[in-house]
């Protein structure tokens, strides 16, 4: 019996030494800050699955907002002697109200931090500038107001910035163009005034970009001269009053394009269409331009929008015009 009960001891503790070396998830050990913060967070924002923060450690891998997929979702970094911070925090549409406490910027190792579709009041503190490590940010419908903090220029490694649907006011930031690595920026659907800021011409990693809805002084296209890598360019009701520059043909990686609801004039330069084979959707409705499109500029597969402008097709064009004028979507080329 004395080897049997001495097998089931040295079993128990190497099973316990598993668990005890973080594989099981009970001892992680947060940083106490971080940890705090956290704790602070839920008191103020009431979410009820954080309810057991306040007694247990937030990076415990067995507690439900440690779950992929989770919402109010908490994910962490952990080094080899389970020392763990906190680098991943979502809390998306949960109906979460109040203002941003400033103890979410204690959480400074986060890297993402998704926080759209609540009913946040207030704006954002400009301690935000503190995290030096984020690389996405989404406060989209958030419920946020006031002036966009000059603090996000420290937030240098940030990738994504998502904050339209908002009651932002005061003039689109330039310390915005200074977050060199953006490769998705959307701001509309704001109460913030232009122009956009021509420092934002340094923004040549951006994929995306998504402005609109800008009031205030007018703005021009000659800061995207250099964003050679946009798949997708929106720029809606923005008070552009441009012509819309020819060097937008060498986009190669471009596929949408929206200019829409703007100042633009002169002729629509047609090499945009012929040169850009992989554009699928074109809007340049209600601006000022001219021009006319001949079939070859309008390919199988492309989609034009160009109500509201003094640009024709040279054939057919009234039927075309008709067919933007009825249906929800914009014509194709294909249109009979």
């Amino acid at each position: 019996m004395v080897p049997q009960i001495r097998f089931f001891i040295f079993l128990f503790a190497f099973v316990f030494s598993i668990i005890s070396s973080g594989r099981g998830g009970r001892l992680n050990n947060t940083n106490a800050i971080e940890k705090e913060a956290l704790r602070n967070i839920q008191k103020q924002w009431r979410i009820t699955t954080w309810e057991t923060l306040q007694s247990t450690d937030p990076c415990d891998r067995l507690k439900p907002w440690r779950r992929d997929g989770e919402n109010a979702w908490i994910n962490c970094s952990c080094n080899p002697n389970n020392n763990c911070s906190i680098i991943e925090l979502k809390v998306f549409e949960m109906n979460v109200s109040g203002r941003i406490p400033d103890a979410l910027f204690n959480l400074t190792n986060l890297v993402n931090l998704s926080l759209g579709t609540n009913r946040f009041s207030g704006g954002i503190p400009s301690t935000v500038g503190s995290l030096t490590l984020l690389e996405q940010l989404y406060i989209d419908s958030s419920g946020l107001s006031g002036p966009l903090p000059s603090d996000l220029a420290n937030m240098t490694s940030l990738k994504k910035l998502w904050a339209f649907d908002n009651d932002f006011t005061g003039n689109l930031p330039e310390s915005i163009g200074q977050l060199t690595n953006l490769t998705d920026l959307q701001i509309y659907g704001t109460s913030l005034e232009g122009p956009i800021p021509k420092n934002f011409s340094a923004l040549t990693k951006l994929e995306t970009l998504k402005l609109g809805d800008l009031s205030g002084a007018d703005s021009n296209l000659s800061f995207l001269e250099n964003m050679k890598s946009l798949f997708t360019l929106s720029l809606r009701n923005c008070q552009v009053a441009d012509e819309i520059p020819t060097f937008l043909r060498n986009f190669s990686n471009l596929t949408y394009l929206f200019l829409g609801n703007n100042a633009l004039s002169d002729l629509f330069p047609s090499e945009v269409l012929t040169e850009n084979k992989n554009l699928t959707t074109v809007d340049v409705s209600f601006n000022n331009i001219s021009g006319s499109l001949s079939s070859n500029d309008l390919r199988a597969g492309l989609s034009m929008n160009y109500i509201g402008t003094s640009m024709n097709r040279q054939s057919d064009s009234e039927p075309f015009l008709k067919c933007i004028e009825m249906e929800s979507s914009p014509c194709t080329s294909n249109y009979p």
